[in-house]
């Protein structure tokens, strides 16, 4: 009977064998050994040799010591993992977990929660900012920048069912071991298609963010900076797009590994990718946004102005923030046994990354909008009794000295007038030369 008893509490500890990532705030003692009696024929048989070796090695002779002792985590690790598929592995855990009374963990609707939130409130504001640039805008048509936004928000929309659909319904948020291995896989190959999606959106991102600076710096050197970025940032997005694409060997084996007994494939280190495209991801960001400052720090303009046009600009900051939170996020990523849990903070940080991004290019005509409604507020009011800046037009957009147009309203005047105002918005630039063309456009 002693050895019966023994060998039922062995199974209790096998859960720390297979999860480094076991999470202590979630632990609760099991002092019932009612539950373990029964335990040992529900577990899988490549398992048992394990639970017999390692309890002989132990010290341990009730249940709160081997579910509650650290010191088996990776002893048991390093014997079950080797001789257990995966499935089986997980099954282990899960029975475990029962027979020690863990608590089930799940954030689950908490993810789709974010999800619809988010992006209902981002693809609302994108429609603001198209409807008004095509009916309401100086131009009344829309910018190459625009219908790279309409591209990203048409894979936006998909990656936001996949999300609540996909992700939330396969179990992201929840330990991998309470889930069905059909289940795992399908979660897999869903945030297979997502990370997909993920490294296109935010490249498509940043190079409509480059075309809208084109539309409003029109210094020759500074153009020919943006059109290498614009270069740089389409070759990075292709490359890491067909890195995510191949990285594992058959493609299939990034999801199939949870549900078939023994695999054949191999995966590159998408770890160290991830953290490459993540720490290159803010690198752009800050680039993207010294350039803008850079370029409104030498208008001739109103302080207030100025400020309200910076601050517009530092908005990305904010995407910053998020995409360094983003990195923290990736110490588990690909390299996790327990993905639908550990994965949880890549795929909550990457929507409020895509998200945050599309409400930045949106800010230069959700700022022309408040503008237009609230003049006094943001300093642009025609019948201010501040000096003139000789360089603004009547329209209350910004148009200074160095000729350089970061943003316009509709012009009521005359449009024959507006047109020749137009036409004398000739570069002067940061380099002081003029230029021809019409690369300073009124942007709306």
């Amino acid at each position: 009977m002693r050895l019966g008893l023994r060998t039922c509490l062995v199974a209790a500890a096998v859960f720390a064998g297979l999860c480094e990532c076991f999470d202590h705030e979630f632990f609760i003692r099991a002092t019932d050994t009612s539950p373990l009696a029964a335990a040992p024929a529900k577990y899988p048989a490549c398992s048992r040799d394990c639970l017999s070796q390692k309890f002989a090695a132990s010290s341990c002779n009730d249940a709160a010591c081997l579910c509650g002792n650290r010191t088996f985590e990776k002893d048991l690790k390093d014997c079950v993992m080797p001789v257990c598929p995966i499935y089986d592995s997980m099954a282990v855990k899960n029975l475990t977990d029962k027979a020690c009374h863990r608590p089930r963990r799940d954030k689950s609707g908490k993810f789709s929660a974010l999800s619809i939130a988010l992006c209902s409130i981002t693809y609302v504001l994108v429609a603001v900012r198209i409807v008004y640039k095509q009916f309401f805008g100086h131009r009344r048509r829309l910018s190459v920048d625009d219908w790279i936004i309409m591209v990203t928000v048409a894979i936006g929309i998909p990656c936001t069912v996949l999300n609540v659909h996909g992700l939330a319904a396969n179990g992201i948020g929840k330990d991998v071991w309470t889930l069905q291995p059909q289940t795992v896989s399908n979660f897999q190959l869903y945030f297979y298609v997502l990370e997909i999606f993920y490294v296109t959106m935010m490249a498509l991102i940043r190079v409509a963010l480059c075309f809208f600076y084109l539309h409003i710096f029109p210094g020759v050197r500074i153009r020919r900076v943006l059109w290498g970025t614009v270069v740089f940032n389409a070759l990075f997005g292709f490359a890491a797009a067909i890195a995510t694409i191949f990285q594992c060997t058959p493609i299939r084996y990034f999801w199939v590994m949870y549900k078939e007994r023994f695999p054949r494939g191999h995966c590159i280190n998408m770890n160290v990718l991830g953290w490459v495209h993540g720490a290159l991801n803010i690198a752009i960001n800050l680039w993207l946004i010294s350039i803008a400052l850079n370029q409104v720090r030498k208008l001739d303009l109103h302080w207030k102005k100025k400020l309200s046009v910076s601050l517009m600009f530092l908005t990305g900051i904010f995407d910053t923030v998020v995409s360094v939170l983003r990195l923290h996020s990736l110490i588990h990523f690909a390299n996790s046994w327990n993905p639908t849990w550990d994965q949880f903070g890549v795929a909550w940080w990457s929507t409020i990354e895509i998200e945050v991004g599309l409400l930045c290019t949106c800010m230069p005509t959700l700022r022309i909008i408040l503008v237009r409604m609230f003049p006094r507020l943001l300093g642009t009011d025609r019948s201010s009794k501040e000096s003139p800046n000789p360089g603004s037009d009547a329209s209350g957009g910004i148009m200074v000295q160095k000729q350089i147009r970061v943003d316009s309203v509709d012009n009521h005047a005359d449009p024959d007038a507006a047109a020749q105002d137009r036409a004398k918005l000739w570069e002067l630039g940061s380099e002081g030369a003029a230029a021809e063309g019409p690369h300073a456009e009124a942007y709306s």
